[in-house]
């Protein structure tokens, strides 16, 4: 991805909520909530996830919104 492509993305993809997770099924679960809600095609639905993974067995997900409703309605969701 070139530097155009990057600064496009991060424009479109504005907002941002990182959540950590022990557990496999809590990921499953938001994922599936999100599917559920909005659908699974990224360049339709307005979500996406990006996952980090470290060793000490813990995960973040930082997941990724076009407009701010759906944003908030996730945080309120599942924080």
């Amino acid at each position: 991805m070139n530097s155009k492509q990057r600064r496009k993305d991060k424009r479109l993809w504005k907002y941002r909520v990182k959540m950590t997770y022990t557990d496999y099924t809590d990921y499953d679960q938001m994922w599936n909530w999100l599917a559920d809600r909005y659908g699974k095609k990224v360049n339709r639905c307005g979500w996406r996830d990006r996952m980090g993974w470290y060793p000490a067995m813990e995960y973040d997900v930082v997941w990724e919104f076009v407009d701010q409703k759906k944003m908030v309605e996730f945080t309120l969701r599942w924080l």
